[in-house]
């Protein structure tokens, strides 16, 4: 299908099928601990759904949950992806929109989460406004993603400069080329950032769970040398250890909590 309608290269189909594949599995793992019991109906949102592999697979669990994902122009393998899995999967539930979009008519949610996905949002922050609205009463909203009060970007793994990101586009600008398109979504959003508008929870331990995934996600670690390189000097200065009990909000990747009362 991939060959036929989207004239894809048998390395890119490989190389998208993984990247799905690995991105769905960590989505998983890490909202896993914080899935309420399925069989209590409680109305679940994943922001950014992408694939649509890991809506897919917690409908088979029995969670009714909903799969927001806006599949614009440029996307052509995640479009046909995604068709395939709903051809596949048709009780998944799919609101084709941005989160910024979201409306009374969508309903409230117990749990909204999101993985890698609020630094890319054009307004992260008033897409999280929106996301609070659509919680029910007591409800939860979890997201993970970089924290950019730390100079590095994990997409394309360059260090950064804090307001000289032009400057880095031309430091870099070869490794940018790959995927102009990436960089230019990229917002930046920060935990201060963050904390200034919401009441939020920030959860140790992220950085630490980022490089023990080095180990355990060959793909991962190809993708991330200069994580490699950081883990190594952590390692040896006896660094690494500490992270695990650093307090969150000043690390990176981030993965916060925001509740509604």
């Amino acid at each position: 299908m991939f060959r036929e309608q989207g004239g894809f290269s048998e390395q890119t189909i490989e190389k998208e099928l993984n990247n799905f594949t690995e991105q769905s599995l960590y989505g998983y793992q890490t909202i896993a601990p914080f899935l309420p019991d399925p069989q209590e109906g409680k109305r679940l949102l994943e922001v950014g759904a992408g694939s649509l592999i890991l809506s897919a697979y917690l409908k088979e669990l029995g969670f009714n949950v909903v799969a927001l994902e806006p599949i614009g122009i440029g996307f052509e393998f995640l479009r046909l992806f995604s068709q395939e899995v709903m051809r596949r999967y048709p009780q998944v539930s799919l609101l084709n929109k941005g989160a910024e979009a979201l409306e009374e008519s969508d309903g409230l949610f117990d749990l909204i989460f999101s993985i890698n996905v609020i630094e890319h949002l054009p307004d992260p922050l008033g897409s999280l406004e929106q996301m609070w609205k659509r919680l029910a009463p007591g409800g939860r909203m979890l997201h993970g993603c970089p924290n950019y009060l730390i100079p590095f970007d994990p997409h394309f793994s360059i260090p950064l400069i804090p307001g000289q990101n032009h400057l880095v586009g031309r430091i870099f600008r070869g490794r940018i080329a790959e995927n102009p398109g990436l960089w230019d979504s990229i917002n930046h959003i920060t935990s201060l950032a963050i904390k200034r508008r919401f009441d939020t929870h920030f959860f140790p331990g992220q950085m630490t769970e980022a490089f023990d995934r080095l180990q355990q996600d060959q793909a991962y670690a190809a993708r991330h040398p200069f994580l490699k390189s950081v883990q190594r000097i952590l390692s040896a200065s006896g660094l690494l250890g500490l992270l695990r009990k650093f307090p969150g909000e000043y690390l990176t990747p981030m993965f916060f909590e925001i509740r509604k009362p």
